[in-house]
């Protein structure tokens, strides 16, 4: 007869500020007694406690952190972006002390992927790594120290919001307002239609 996951119910996880929040899902003990591999699972600003990966990781025997950042579902206020790179390491710091845990995995999925590189990047390399002459925004030093994860796992990632918003100018419309408003469909200059044949699309 096929055994079937029966996992436990998950917990609810209070972090500071008290936006910051997470469920923690375990596999089911009888198939998965001691497991050792733990998966933060974490978005630039959407509610990820229930994301897929928090039930398909622990079915296959794997504990699962899904974590809601600061910003839950409010862009307005992941102002500083750069501090959800807090909330990951709460986290990371929860999990550290979960008892027979070994290994810490950062899954990015979505804007994840920005969320959890950034966060990566600055615990190996220091605030050095966000605070060099070349960036515009420079990050503060409440991110020193930050523990790295063991590895980190990029699913359908997304480069970030700013590399998205420059990816998505368009020099042929000719209409900004009216089709940011929603009022209007996109005007196009075929001189400076990508798209256009003309100018050698192929």
């Amino acid at each position: 007869n096929p055994v079937f996951a029966a996992p436990p119910p998950p917990h609810y996880i209070q972090f500071s500020p008290s936006a910051t929040k997470g469920a923690l899902y375990y596999p089911d003990p009888a198939l998965f007694p001691n497991p050792g591999v733990a998966i933060i699972i974490m978005h630039r600003n959407s509610n990820y406690l229930s994301h897929l990966g928090t039930r398909e990781f622990p079915a296959r025997g794997f504990v699962a952190l899904g974590m809601n950042p600061r910003c839950d579902n409010n862009e307005a206020l992941c102002r500083p972006w750069e501090n959800n790179a807090l909330d990951v390491r709460s986290g990371v710091n929860f999990l550290r002390k979960l008892p027979g845990i070994q290994k810490i995995i950062l899954f990015g999925h979505s804007g994840g992927g920005p969320t959890m590189s950034f966060y990566q990047a600055v615990a190996e390399n220091g605030v050095s790594f966000c605070q060099n002459p070349s960036k515009l925004v420079k990050c503060a030093n409440t991110l020193a120290g930050l523990p790295p994860a063991d590895g980190i796992v990029l699913m359908d990632a997304h480069p970030g919001n700013g590399d998205n918003a420059l990816r998505s100018l368009n020099p042929a419309v000719t209409n900004n307002s009216a089709v940011l408003n929603q009022n209007a469909t996109a005007q196009i200059n075929p001189a400076l239609d990508a798209g256009n044949p003309k100018n050698g699309f192929n």
